[in-house]
Parts: structure tokens; C-alpha cells; sequence
């Protein structure tokens, strides 16, 4: 649904109003998970943007093996050419030792 609202936001020439209506929700829901990385997908484009990964380090302060929230760590880092760090991440284990699919992917 949120690209939708992206889409909608752009075709009214307001492309800020998906990220304010996204920022809107982590602020009514601080301690969700699903908030910030929805927020931080609404930010992601082709170029490295700080806000998005700082969103994306909310979400993982509260769930630290977050698959969805490492896997868009390591791409925010990858797009801001942090390469060694990106690949640090790709290779976090969880704590029984498992490393995600995702993660393996994405490296």
C-alpha cells in the first residue's frame, strides 16, 4: 500500500508527502518495527540517503536480527560506497549461529 501512496504523492507533485505521512507513523508508533523500515522503503532511492538508514537503525535497535531491516542496512551502505561495512552486516549471524538467506543474497 505505502508505494501507492508514494505513486499518489508524486502524480499530486508533492513527492514528500509519502515520507511525512511514513515519518507521521513512526511517531504514533515509536516502538514498531514495521514502522520504521516502511518508513525507510518510502526514502529508498537509487542514491544513499542518511534519514533512511538512520530509520532502518531505529528498526534494528528494536529487533537486532531484523532480516528485512540488516538486508536494507547493507544496501543503504552499499549506496554510500561503505562497502566493508555492508558486507559486515551481510555476514551477522543470529544467535543460534543461522545466517538469513536474505543476508546471503544480498552480500
Amino acid at each position: 500500500a505505502w508505494h501507492v501512496i508514494k505513486n499518489w504523492s508524486e502524480e499530486l507533485n508533492q513527492p514528500d508527502l509519502a515520507a511525512e505521512l511514513g515519518r507521521e507513523m513512526t511517531v504514533r508508533k515509536p516502538k514498531d518495527v514495521n514502522s520504521w523500515l516502511r518508513y525507510a522503503q518510502i526514502l529508498d532511492t537509487e542514491n544513499f540517503s542518511q534519514v533512511q538508514l538512520n530509520a532502518v537503525e531505529e528498526a534494528l535497535k528494536l529487533d537486532p536480527q531484523n532480516e528485512l531491516g540488516l538486508a536494507m542496512k547493507a544496501n543503504c551502505l552499499a549506496d554510500a560506497r561503505r562497502f566493508e561495512e555492508a558486507i559486515a552486516v551481510c555476514r551477522t549471524t543470529n544467535s543460534d549461529g543461522y545466517r538469513p538467506e536474505r543476508l546471503r543474497y544480498v552480500e
